[in-house]
């Protein structure tokens, strides 16, 4: 464009519209839209070199869109001579197959099918980080989007297939899931390969079955994490699979050890070369949330040898790999302990597990602000052998929801789902979340809640830690809030072999009647360990747990007798080793009912749950601070059978307190607040 031409009003306008129409017309990740996928295929007859490689054959389908300009869409091989291409639309329009490339340069010949298509079915994008709140996810165009599910890692048998699973997990509306890429079910593109394929051959079948899942996934509404690694492939010492590696030198490989993996010049180079492919083949897809680089790869040889910074340098050169080569820009993170520094340095958000005494302490402690970046727990599990779990996870649901994690923690057993029934549980909070609109709110952040009842109840707590070394020892247990830091409380209390780790436990306590303090000893090392309990500087129990052949689960509860008013309780272990720290319980203490609740401007959720069931239902009084002054409504939701059980106006003052009066409740219920 000239100069007079620019200053002319009109050919500005022009300018203007046309540089706006480009912006709108930018790649999938910049845009609000996504329409319906179409497939591609085309025959490559006589390529040389590996088809699966894009080193040696980057296969390229060269599309004209409706903005007029060029696109450039992977392909990927699928046998034969064939090769497809699976693309995502980010504008409606009509689009037309100009060429096909290899390696930059056009291959003549070739007949694409179909050669013209039109976008024309919008359906949901891809799962971003929210622009207005980059702690939290939204969907393209700026939904949000709260996980909520439970992992689906692998086949469990017949009617437990990923996909059976998925089914059951739409109806109850569920949202999330987490597939990994695993040998014994099939999945793994890179196992089991026949004797005289050569290393870097992938396995269609493995492919096809990928296919399944990711296209049931679309149809069913459930966006999960496809973990591509998991830490057994590359250990021979937590859930070892390295003796079937075949990268491994005993099997025909080239690996010497699993450690090499993370720097061996070969693997690194087949492992972006599957990748590539994987992009590919499924990058098309919104249902894939996100790119799982390594399940827990803190249980690998090279994470157990302390191997950390060839572990953190593999996680940032494949992130950055991904991130240059995926045309849908999915999200990508890594599930771990946060002990390896660095390591979520390059995810786009933090992904931990835990098999706490104290689930609810571990999600209560969890701070996307701390983290810098979205968090929530990708795997959780009671810890020890129950015979049932919907207790368990009808806690960690509702604890999620009125958390400030980033999504709700997920349920690990998928195998137990069916049997036990669990699937109600996420169908009445899917419900609770659908009729509230909890989840359209961006600006919900967990508020101190103080319950009154008209008898005392029984006040426990958990060690929300796992094998870490103690961040503080000391704590003040005060009736009316949960423990603050009991998420960091080391679940290990150790003996003489590691006692710096966690010396004592310190617990500044205030008695309104008489009562007592107890603790349930999970497990106990097998050199063995003990229990002192003192008050006030005085023992109050000795307890010794001997050794055995083995760790051994005993689940032993010690109590003590307690005088009403103040004291410092301290608890040590003068034994040779560790033992686990399930709960500590304060009995008569603070209230029968305990209660979590979110919070923002004009709306707030709450969770009621009682600490100690008996057989009659105890009421209460809900007071907490946080909205804005005005006329609201309260809603009280049975949570057993996932329905609304009673409506109330409730007045909020200049002060923005908040009281409300809880309905009987026999295990737990919860109550939605909003602005008449």
């Amino acid at each position: 464009m000239n100069h007079s031409s620019s200053t002319n009003p009109v050919h500005c306008f022009l300018y203007v519209l046309t540089i706006l129409m480009f912006v709108l017309c930018l790649p999938m990740h910049a845009c609000a839209a996504t329409y319906e996928m179409v497939e591609l295929s085309f025959h490559l007859p006589g390529i040389s070199g590996n088809p699966f490689d894009y080193t040696q054959n980057d296969v390229r389908l060269i599309l004209n869109g409706p903005s007029g300009r060029d696109e450039a869409a992977l392909a990927f091989y699928d046998g034969g001579d064939t090769w497809r291409v699976r693309f995502t639309p980010h504008a409606p329009g009509n689009y037309a197959v100009k060429r096909v490339d290899n390696n930059a340069k056009s291959v003549s010949g070739v007949s694409v099918e179909p050669a013209e298509f039109a976008a024309s079915r919008a359906v949901p994008g891809f799962v971003r980080r929210s622009n207005r709140s980059p702690l939290q996810f939204e969907i393209d165009g700026g939904e949000r989007y709260y996980p909520l599910g439970n992992d689906t890692a692998w086949s469990a048998g017949p009617g437990q297939d990923v996909t059976d699973v998925f089914e059951n997990m739409a109806k109850a509306g569920e949202n999330w899931s987490r597939v990994w890429m695993c040998h014994w079910d099939g999945k793994n593109l890179d196992w089991p390969r026949s004797s005289n394929s050569p290393l870097g051959t992938l396995n269609l079948g493995a492919a096809r079955k990928w296919d399944v899942i990711v296209s049931a996934a679309a149809r069913l509404g459930i966006r999960f994490q496809m973990t591509l690694q998991h830490h057994g492939q590359y250990s021979t010492m937590v859930d070892p699979n390295w003796n079937d590696n075949p990268w491994n030198e005993r099997n025909g490989g080239f690996l010497p050890s699993p450690i090499a993996f993370f720097t061996n010049t070969r693997a690194l180079a087949l492992t972006r070369a599957k990748y590539r492919y994987i992009l590919a083949r499924y990058g098309w897809s919104p249902a894939i949330m996100a790119w799982e680089l390594f399940n827990e790869v803190e249980g690998t040889d090279a994470a157990r040898t302390k191997q950390y910074p060839a572990i953190e340098n593999w996680h940032r050169s494949m992130a950055s790999f991904i991130r240059s080569q995926d045309p849908y820009h999915h999200l990508i993170t890594t599930s771990s302990d946060t002990s390896i520094a660095g390591l979520f340095d390059s995810m786009d958000y933090v992904q931990p597990h835990s098999y706490s005494p104290d689930p609810l302490a571990v999600i209560a402690g969890i701070h996307p602000s701390a983290a810098g970046k979205p968090i929530f727990l990708g795997e959780i599990g009671p810890s020890g052998n129950k015979p049932n779990d919907t207790d368990f996870l009808r806690s960690i649901l509702w604890a999620s929801i009125m958390s400030d994690c980033s999504g709700s923690a997920q349920y690990w057993y998928w195998d137990r789902m069916s049997a036990q029934n669990l699937f109600k549980e996420y169908a009445s909070v899917s419900e609770f979340l659908r009729r509230s609109g909890q989840t359209t709110h961006f600006d919900l952040k967990p508020v101190r809640t103080i319950v009154q009842t008209a008898s005392l109840g029984t006040y426990s707590f958990g060690a929300g830690g796992g094998w870490n070394k103690a961040e503080r020892t000391r704590f003040t247990v005060d009736p009316d809030s949960a423990l603050e830091g009991a998420g960091s409380i080391p679940t290990y209390f150790q003996g003489s072999a590691h006692r710096d780790m966690f010396p004592e436990l310190e617990l500044a306590v205030n008695y309104s009647h008489p009562g007592t303090f107890s603790v349930t000893v999970g497990s106990v090392a097998k050199s063995g360990a003990g229990l002192v309990i003192m008050i006030d500087g005085k023992s109050a129990s000795e307890k010794v747990f001997p050794g055995a052949p083995k760790d051994t689960e005993i689940n032993q509860e010690v109590s003590v007798p307690v005088a009403a008013g103040k004291h410092v309780i301290t608890l040590r272990n003068p034994g040779a080793d560790w033992f686990t720290l399930s709960r500590v319980s304060l009995k008569p203490y603070g209230s029968a009912l305990r209660a979590l609740a979110t919070c923002s401007e004009d709306y707030a959720g709450v969770w009621v749950n009682r600490q100690e069931l008996g057989t009659t239902p105890v009421v209460g009084v809900v007071d907490f601070i946080g909205l804005a002054p005005g006329s609201y409504e309260v809603t009280w939701w049975d949570i057993a059978r996932g329905t609304a059980i009673s409506h109330a106006p409730v007045r909020v003052g200049l002060d923005r307190h908040v009281s409300i009066h809880t309905p009987p409740v026999s295990v737990s219920v919860a109550a939605y607040v909003r602005r008449k």
